[in-house]
C-alpha cells in the first residue's frame, strides 16, 4: 500500500517471503542448465552463488557466451568483467592466477569500503563485538591461501580495529580448542532465552544464566530502522492491524472488560463479537477513497429504462426493521462479548475496541494476552488465556517517571538468579 493505494505484484517474487530465496535458486539453475546446454563451447568451468558467476572460457567465445546468457530470459540480464593483471574479483575476494597455472585468493575490498567498524563503546552486547575479530580471523584462515598475505591482512584488520577502539586483549585473544563432541552435547542440551539489552546489566544476568546452562540472546529495545521507517510507511487503520492483543470495552457499563488475540485482521475478530457490520468485516478501512482538489468528481452514469432502474428513486422500505425491529439482532453470536450486547440491549457503538500491543509470533501474542490478562483482570473473560502464567509476574511494575531499565520488585520474590543483584542500583525494592 501506497498514499493510499494498494498495489499488487504483477512479477518476480516477494522481497522477504521464505520461499522466495528457495524459488529463485530453483529458476537460476534451470536457466543456467539450458544456457550452458545449448551453447557451442560452454566454459570449462562455470561456479555461481546467487547472481556473481566465475566462469573459465575461450577468449574469443566471451562475447557470444554473453549474447547467449542474455537470450534465455527477457528480465535476467548478464554483464561480464574480464581479468586484469592476471587476477579478477569475485565476491569478497581475489583470484589470482599465478604464473605456474595455479591460483591463490586473497580479500578484496572495494573502492567505496570504508573501513569502518562497530565501535567497541557502542551499545551492543559485548559477545557482540568480540565476535567481529573472530569473524575476521575466520574469514582470513579459510579465503587466504598465502601465509605471507594471511599476516599482512591480520595486521590490516587489526589496525582498523583499534581506530574504532577494540582494546589490545580483544585484539591478541587466542581461540580456545573446541572439542566436536563437547559442543555436540552442549547444543542439544542447552536452552535459549531471549532478553531485552540494558548495558552492563545484561551481561551479569547472562553470566548467571550461562551458570544454569542456558544462553541469552541479547534483542535491542530501539533501533534507527523502528525510528526512521516507521514513519515513512502508510499507517494501518487499527482495525486492518493483523497479529495483535486487544481490548474492548463497554462504555456503558463501567468497568466491563475483554481482552483477547487476533492472528487475523482485527476487523474480522471485531465481527465475530458484533462490534461492525459484515460489509464493515470485509473491506479494507486503509484504503479510503481520497479525492484530490483538482479531480474532478466522475459523471454519474445514465440509467435506462430497464425494469431495474424504473424505481431507482424511491425509498426502498427496510422490511427487516419493519418487522422484527432495528435493534434486533439476527445472530446472537459465540463470544462473551457478543452475548453481553445481547443481554443488556447495546448497540455495536457502545463497545469500543483498541489494540494493546502488536505482535505477529503466535506463542509470544499468547503471552502477552496472559499479561494482560493478568493486569486488566477483564470481567468478561472465561479463562487466563491460552498461557498459565505465575502470579510472580503481576508482582513485577514500572515506575510511571523512570528509565526504561529500572524494574520495581518486592525483594522476597525476586527469582533466585536475579537476588545477586538486589543491593545494586538496576533494582529497588
Amino acid at each position: 500500500m501506497f498514499n493510499g493505494k494498494l498495489y499488487t505484484q504483477i512479477d518476480g517474487l516477494a522481497i522477504g517471503a521464505s520461499t522466495s530465496g528457495f524459488a529463485a535458486e530453483l529458476f537460476m539453475q534451470q536457466l543456467e542448465t539450458q544456457a550452458l546446454q545449448t551453447f557451442a563451447s560452454p566454459p570449462s568451468l562455470w561456479l555461481r552463488y546467487v547472481d556473481d558467476t566465475f566462469a573459465k572460457l575461450k577468449t574469443t567465445s566471451i562475447n557470444d557466451f554473453l549474447t547467449h546468457l542474455n537470450q534465455q530470459h527477457p528480465r535476467i540480464k548478464f554483464t561480464t568483467e574480464i581479468e586484469s593483471d592476471s587476477r579478477i574479483a569475485f565476491l569478497d575476494t581475489w583470484v589470482n592466477r599465478e604464473p605456474d597455472g595455479s591460483t591463490s585468493i586473497t580479500i578484496h575490498r572495494k573502492k567505496t569500503h570504508t573501513d569502518q567498524y562497530l565501535d567497541f563503546a557502542s551499545n551492543h552486547p559485548v559477545r557482540q563485538k568480540m565476535g567481529i575479530i573472530s569473524t575476521m580471523k575466520h574469514r582470513i584462515d579459510t579465503l587466504v591461501t598465502k601465509p605471507k598475505e594471511k599476516e599482512k591482512e591480520l595486521d590490516y584488520v587489526k589496525k582498523k580495529l583499534r581506530q574504532c577502539g577494540h582494546p589490545e586483549w580483544l585484539l591478541n585473544r587466542k581461540k580456545r580448542s573446541k572439542r566436536p563432541e563437547l559442543e555436540e552435547t552442549r547444543r542439544e542440551t542447552r536452552s535459549k532465552v531471549v532478553l531485552p539489552y540494558t548495558k552492563t546489566l545484561s551481561e551479569r544476568i547472562s553470566r548467571q544464566f550461562k551458570k544454569h546452562n542456558i544462553d541469552v540472546i541479547h534483542k535491542p529495545t530501539t533501533t534507527i530502522k523502528h525510528i526512521v521507517c516507521n514513519k515513512l510507511k502508510d499507517k494501518v487503520h487499527p482495525l486492518d492491524v493483523a497479529g495483535c492483543v486487544y481490548q474492548a470495552s463497554c462504555k456503558v457499563c463501567k468497568d466491563v472488560h475483554y481482552v483477547g488475540e487476533a492472528d487475523r485482521c482485527l476487523r474480522l475478530r471485531a465481527y465475530d463479537h458484533g462490534l461492525i457490520t459484515h460489509k464493515e468485516a470485509n473491506r479494507a478501512h486503509s484504503l479510503t477513497p481520497a479525492q484530490t482538489p483538482d479531480e474532478p468528481e466522475p459523471e454519474p452514469i445514465p440509467t435506462g429504462l430497464r425494469r431495474s432502474n424504473r424505481n431507482k428513486e424511491k425509498e426502498r422500505v427496510d422490511y427487516q426493521a419493519l418487522h422484527s425491529g432495528s435493534a434486533t439482532r439476527l445472530n446472537v453470536g459465540s463470544s462473551t462479548v457478543a452475548l453481553h450486547i445481547h443481554e443488556n440491549d447495546h448497540q455495536m457503538e457502545d463497545v469500543e475496541i483498541k489494540i494493546l500491543t502488536r505482535e505477529c509470533n503466535g506463542y509470544k501474542r499468547g503471552v502477552k494476552e496472559a499479561l494482560a490478562i493478568q493486569r486488566l483482570k477483564p470481567k468478561l473473560n472465561e479463562d487466563e488465556g491460552r498461557h498459565f502464567l505465575s502470579k510472580l509476574y503481576g508482582l513485577i511494575k514500572r515506575p510511571p517517571q523512570g528509565p526504561p531499565a529500572t524494574i520495581i520488585m518486592h525483594p522476597e520474590h525476586l527469582p533466585k538468579i536475579v537476588k545477586k543483584f538486589k543491593t545494586r542500583s538496576h533494582f529497588k525494592p
